[in-house]
């Protein structure tokens, strides 16, 4: 299907960094350098001002918990109501958190860092959910992404590698060395576009 684009424009009033959207009532998160906004269609409802620069968003559409990376080296939990955003719990990280994602199965949350980490927390109290350091690539991580049945993960870094990771055997990864740059050029490329996609979904 092709997509379609209108020329309808939400002011935000400071540069985006982040967002994601839930399909079923079209609202959509969007982190700015200074606020988390609240957009519900076209129309900007609310927004909560941040005492942080945030790089990315994910919203897991059963808890309505909202997950927002940080150059805090922070990953700051929301819960959203309707357009109302409550702050939670925040989770640390060891460098600038590059990416955030929430499991398919809403179990899982995994977020990566500048610091070469990938991290998967139990969404149930946001706690780690396995004692092994995933910390195998050579340079920042600037992406993750799910595979459909939540077992696995990928991340792409600014090695050009791409690493397969196992959520039921977090002691065991796959790195495919095969020189994928476009992980490491931007990180509005998710590592689950082809050719990854392959690998993630054969």
């Amino acid at each position: 299907e092709v997509p379609t684009y209108t020329d309808v424009s939400i002011p935000l009033g400071s540069q985006p960094r982040g967002m994601d959207h839930i399909i079923e009532d079209d609202t959509t998160i969007v982190a700015t350098v200074k606020e988390l906004a609240v957009v519900i269609g076209t129309s900007k409802q609310s927004s909560l001002p941040l005492s942080y620069e945030p790089t990315c968003v994910s919203i897991d559409t059963k808890s309505r918990h909202v997950a927002v990376g940080g150059a805090d080296n922070k990953v700051h939990m929301y819960t959203l109501d309707v357009r109302t955003l409550t702050p939670g719990v925040t989770l640390d990280h060891l460098g600038p958190v590059t990416d955030v994602s929430f499991s398919p199965d809403s179990k899982y949350l995994v977020a990566s860092d500048a610091n070469r980490k990938l991290i998967l927390y139990s969404t149930d109290e946001y706690k780690l959910a396995h004692n092994k350091e995933w910390g195998f690539h050579t340079a920042r991580v600037n992406c993750v992404a799910w595979s459909p049945d939540s077992t696995r993960i990928a991340s792409g870094s600014l090695d050009t590698c791409i690493i397969i990771w196992s959520v039921d055997a977090p002691n065991k990864h796959t790195i495919i060395k095969s020189k994928f740059f476009f992980v490491s050029l931007c990180t509005s490329y998710s590592c689950a576009v082809p050719p990854a996609a392959r690998f993630l979904y054969p």
